[in-house]
């Protein structure tokens, strides 16, 4: 059923130059199928038992993710049981024989309009082999009130001084009033820690399990955050000081100091301890002259902060903690073209979980025995992939047209001959709050070996370059968001790097809206455009927004300042389009509905235009099941060969 993986101690010299697979001499990257790069990861996520003596890991069986545990001393993996229509987000160990499932599904709910993404949080014994839902409605709570199922369950505190119970959150009236609920992982039993505040879906507890920071919407628009004090007394924070400059990101042992996020005298995003009391700053811990702090590593044990990520041309840690400073200086001073992150540690085994990474390798995971000082290989993150047949890719700086220089991913096939031009697909992220880092990418991976160069430009409106470049993108769709990306194509050009008759711009969510406008605004610097998942329908997507928490903020960043939404809408202005396009949508996509793609699908061919359209049965918005992947890259190999090809 599913492969064995073993243990082998390697010094930490060999640690970069294994092969995952023998590869014949005269194999190239179009051998490999597409299937291998659309592939789900066969090793993902890897995580250690509070002993240290097995492992936990997320794989695909069939297409579906599936949660697997290995015991360190050797044997079979044991395969949990999936849950039915539903993906694995992620899994925790609570204890040694308890796993968490945190777990995601597209549902269409009675009463609700159309489909929502929902998650759920499951507890299975490893003892027992039983399954425990923690969210499951329990019927009338009061006479006036009946519980229904939540549709997000989120995991809050995992008690580490309650290792049988945790704190979960759950709406059960979906009022968006969500409540914190002590739960037990034995018998599902739960009581009510904090009762639902109208207006706060988010709650965050501190160090010792108490419930201190609430964060939402109230029903019709307004953001609101409120915080407990030491004394039990709420206070709404938007009336505080500090909380206009800095976001709680995290909590210390002391209860009157917190990390907290804010812009730094550089624009960029830092990471920073913050005392309640006195809205002061008492240390600052990470910030970067360029480059935004991207989120916090926690230590597991601990709960405490003791790291930080950031991006720059891969990802890149940095950490506070004495053990894993030593062990992160080993390994960059040994490998500094790579990425190498520690995952986690089981301080009890003292062992250490890491994951190296490049352009070229999308993950190898490795166990640091501090006991022997070695490396114990564990597995590959995709088993087809040969890091030796993938492309080169790097981070390009790019000039635009008001003098502003943005970060551009170039990825070029292997071989390529620097006299000829060759074709390109420049891919758009999604978000518009997005990144693109020359980490592998299977997309762009896939193209390239296909023969094709890619183009992933971070225009304004992208994340991790500074409060300036990320506000820059806010009302900007059509506009400086795309002005950007046309650049960057031209770029292309001018570099000599691109064969300006053969370029296809493509992108999913946000990307494939910037796909189809760039078909509309520039009819003759793209040959083709391929949208998956994107927006034809601003106005029709602003007013489905509305309707919904949180709406109207969203809809204050969306759009083009000074104009109506029509006048950048794909499919107001679907009369403009000139050159081939591909609509994709996925069935169950509860993001953006895929009948507003196939709407734009049908006022294209009404309109003459040569426009497909190709429904996904699934995948979701975010593409998370390999048969849709498969798909987009078959039918999009298909069209680019047709229009772009050599």
């Amino acid at each position: 059923m599913q492969r064995i993986f073993l243990l082998v101690l390697i010094l930490v010299t060999f640690l970069f130059f294994g092969e995952n697979q023998k590869t014949l001499a005269n194999q190239t990257a179009a051998d490999i199928p597409a299937s291998s790069f659309a592939a789900l990861p066969d090793f993902k996520n890897p995580k250690l038992s509070p002993s240290g003596a097995s492992v936990g890991y997320i794989t695909t069986e069939k297409g579906r993710s599936l949660l697997m545990v290995q015991s360190l001393g050797g044997g079979s993996a044991y395969a949990i049981p999936p849950q039915s229509e539903s993906e694995i987000l992620n899994f925790y160990w609570a204890n040694e024989d308890t796993i968490l499932l945190e777990l995601i599904m597209t549902r269409h709910r009675r009463g609700f309009s159309e489909k929502t993404t929902e998650t759920r949080i499951f507890a299975y014994n490893l003892k027992t082999q039983r399954t425990i839902w923690l969210g499951h409605p329990k019927g009338f709570r009061r006479s006036s009130s009946v519980e229904r199922t939540s549709q997000h369950e989120v995991i809050l505190n995992l008690l580490t001084d309650q290792p049988n119970h945790i704190l979960i959150s759950l709406d059960l009236q979906l009022d968006g009033s969500a409540g914190v609920y002590n739960v037990s992982l034995s018998t599902g039993k739960r009581r009510v820690v904090k009762t639902g505040n109208d207006g706060i879906q988010n709650w965050v507890a501190d160090q010792q399990g108490t419930v201190r920071l609430g964060t939402g919407f109230k029903s019709g628009g307004g953001y609101r955050a409120i915080f407990q004090d030491e004394n039990g007394n709420w206070t709404n924070l938007k009336n505080i000081d500090w909380y206009k400059k800095y976001r709680i990101v995290g909590f210390t042992a002391d209860p009157n100091i917190v990390f907290v996020e804010g812009v730094s005298q550089y624009g960029t995003d830092g990471l920073y301890k913050l005392h309640l009391i006195s809205g002061e700053i008492v240390e600052t811990l990470f910030v970067h002259k360029t480059l935004d702090f991207d989120h916090a590593i926690t230590d597991r044990e601990t709960g405490l902060v003791i790291g930080v990520m950031y991006n720059d041309d891969l990802e890149r840690a940095v950490y506070f903690d004495e053990a894993y400073k030593g062990l992160q200086a080993r390994l960059d001073n040994a490998y500094p073209g790579a990425s190498n992150i520690i995952l986690e540690r089981s301080s009890k085994a003292r062992k250490f979980l890491i994951k190296t990474s490049s352009p070229q390798n999308p993950g190898s995971y490795y166990l640091f025995d501090q006991n022997t000082g070695k490396f114990g290989a564990l597995a590959n993150n995709m088993e087809a992939i040969s890091p030796s047949l993938m492309a080169t890719s790097k981070m390009v700086r790019v000039l635009v047209r008001d003098g502003t220089t943005i970060p551009a991913v170039l990825t070029l096939p292997q071989k390529t001959d620097p006299t000829k031009n060759i074709p390109f697909v420049v891919l758009v992220h999604g978000g518009p709050a997005g990144q693109d880092i020359a980490s592998w990418n299977y997309q762009a991976q896939f193209y390239a070996s296909r023969g094709y160069g890619v183009l992933q430009p971070n225009f304004r409106g992208s994340t991790g370059y500074g409060q300036y470049f990320r506000t820059a993108g806010i009302r900007q769709w059509g506009g400086l968001m795309q002005d950007d990306v046309t650049d960057a194509t031209n770029w292309l050009i001018n570099e000599n790097i691109a064969d300006g008759s053969r370029i296809c711009i493509a992108g999913s969510s946000y990307g494939g809206y910037a796909a189809m406008m760039g078909a509309i605004l520039e009819p003759n610097l793209y040959q083709c455009a391929i949208s998956v998942n994107g927006v034809p329908d601003l106005p029709r997507l602003n007013k489905r927004d509305l309707s919904t928490r949180g709406g109207s903020d969203w809809h204050k960043i969306r759009g083009h300042e000074g104009k109506k939404d029509k006048e950048v809408s794909p499919y107001h202005r679907a009369k403009e389009i000139t050159i081939p396009i591909l609509l994709i949508a996925a069935k169950d996509d509860a993001r953006i509905p895929y009948q507003h793609t196939k709407d734009m699908h049908k006022r294209l061919k009404k309109l003459g235009k040569n426009s497909k359209y190709v429904q996904l049965k699934t995948g979701t918005h975010y593409m998370v099941t390999a048969e849709a992947r498969l798909k987009v890259l078959r039918e999009t190999e298909k069209f680019l060969a047709k229009h772009i090809g050599g």
